[in-house]
């Protein structure tokens, strides 16, 4: 069975389209789709609004295990990247980060939350946590990559997630934000 790191857009701030609010119901229903499909023995993600929270509520609602990777303590990251986008996200974040706890499935890096190379070093640990659920068989741990499509530069950490798995020979599903 296979293993899934999950990456991707945060819902937009107002000045953006990366990720449309609007577009919540169609690219929940991909995500869904995907896993539902494919049936993976685990998903692990970060908790994020928007790509991140969407897969492990699917994950919960489908029954599939889940490991939650966070930069900063759970305080911390739920206002810096939780409930500072559009969207009602605080609650599915406090249930499912509850859920990770009570599963030992929780895993909190402790990184300086200025520390602009934070974010790159979670999307590494999904990597390598989803390697680990996978007892190292890069055949069977895939990671997905929900976004626009789009890299935005060198410091687009989503674009960074999908080459750091390449390097490692995942395969990488893309499920589109547009």
């Amino acid at each position: 069975m296979r293993v899934f790191g999950v990456a991707g857009r945060r819902v937009d701030a107002a000045n953006t389209a990366r990720f449309p609010l609007r577009n919540i119901d169609i690219v929940d229903r991909r995500i869904r789709d995907c896993l539902q499909t494919a049936r993976p023995k685990s998903v692990v993600a970060s908790a994020a609004c928007g790509a991140d929270l969407l897969a492990l509520k699917a994950s919960c609602d489908l029954q599939i295990p889940f490991r939650i990777v966070l930069p900063f303590p759970p305080p911390v990251f739920r206002a810096t990247s939780v409930v500072d986008r559009p969207g009602d996200w605080g609650a599915l974040f406090d249930e499912l980060v509850s859920s990770a706890r009570d599963t030992k499935n929780l895993v909190v890096l402790d990184l300086n939350q200025h520390d602009s190379g934070a974010y790159r070093i979670t999307n590494g640990v999904i990597l390598h946590q989803a390697l680990k659920l996978a007892k190292s068989d890069v055949n069977i741990c895939e990671a997905i990559l929900v976004w626009d499509g789009h890299s935005y530069g060198p410091e687009d950490t989503t674009a960074a997630f999908k080459s750091s798995a390449i390097e490692m020979g995942m395969r990488v599903r893309e499920i589109l934000t547009s």
